[in-house]
């Protein structure tokens, strides 16, 4: 999920999160972990 703020005709803010989840299966001590992680960034379209 994630917003894209133009604040010019090419200058933007970008926000993103993330949610992960990690089934037991593939963690070998056999117990659950749930991740969230964020990125805010700045960029300039051509």
């Amino acid at each position: 999920m994630g917003a894209r703020y133009y604040l010019t005709t090419n200058f933007f803010v970008d926000f993103d999160a993330r949610y992960r989840y990690v089934s037991g299966l593939v963690n070998r001590y056999h117990y659950e972990r749930n991740t969230a992680e964020t990125t805010l960034g700045i960029g300039y379209a051509f």
